[in-house]
């Protein structure tokens, strides 16, 4: 069982660090794209925002913009009483949090397991 979660930590922390440098490598390509371009461009989670219908381009600027119907608040999607008609992206963002939080949980629960284990409180 040691060795098992052993090898869970590292193939966890090996999938972290390569989404955290694929992450690195993609912000660097972006940076050296928007510097040798003198227009202003939407980057590309901005452009799936704008494609989902969240923002509009501002006419001065061009940068996104979010306004009129598809401002949504947290009282709109997490309320006891939730809005109707709200903007895809938003009810998007609404599953990925619930998802984000049903994970934490989960670790939270492990880690609690992992540790009382490690105390010998759980036999193994």
């Amino acid at each position: 069982m040691r060795k098992f979660r052993t090898a869970a930590v590292a193939a966890a922390t090996a999938f972290s660090l390569t989404i955290a440098g694929t992450g690195v490598a993609a912000a660097e390509d972006d940076a050296a794209e928007t510097n040798t371009s003198s227009t202003s461009s939407i980057g590309t989670s901005s452009q799936i925002g704008a494609d989902k219908g969240a923002s509009t381009p501002n006419e001065e600027t061009g940068d996104p913009e979010i306004r009129g119907e598809h401002q949504v608040i947290g009282t709109d999607l997490l309320g006891s009483s939730e809005a109707e008609g709200n903007p895809q992206w938003s009810e998007d963002w609404k599953k990925i949090a619930y998802v984000g939080v049903a994970g934490s949980i989960i670790g939270a629960i492990v880690a609690g397991i992992n540790w009382l284990k490690f105390q010998g409180i759980l036999p193994y």
